[in-house]
C-alpha cells in the first residue's frame, strides 16, 4: 500500500513537471512571437459543497464585479496581440 502512494505521489510529479514544462513552452513562443505583457488573472468558484447563496454570491455578484471594476488590460491600454492572461482558479 505504501509502494502505491509513492508511485501515485510520483506520477503525480511527473504529470506537474510535464505540465510545467508545456506552459514555458508556450510562454517562449509567445515571447518569439512579440508578447511582451504578462498580465496575471484569477478566478473564484464556488466549491462543490456550497449552498446555493454561496454560489450565487460567488459565481455571479463576486465575477461580474471583477470583471467590470478595473481591467489591467484597459488601465494601461496593453494592445491585444502583446498580451498574454496567465491565471489560477481559487475553489471556495
Amino acid at each position: 500500500m505504501v509502494n502505491e502512494e509513492q508511485e501515485n505521489k510520483h506520477v503525480d510529479e511527473e504529470k506537474l513537471q510535464e505540465e510545467v514544462e508545456r506552459e514555458i513552452e508556450a510562454l517562449d513562443e509567445a515571447w518569439r512571437a512579440g508578447v511582451v505583457h504578462l498580465i496575471g488573472e484569477n478566478e473564484v468558484v464556488a466549491g462543490k459543497g456550497a449552498g446555493i447563496g454561496k454560489r450565487f454570491l460567488i459565481n455571479y455578484a463576486y465575477n461580474f464585479l471583477r470583471k467590470n471594476l478595473r481591467q489591467a488590460e484597459n488601465v494601461f491600454d496593453i494592445p491585444q496581440k502583446r498580451m498574454l492572461k496567465v491565471g489560477m482558479t481559487y475553489e471556495l
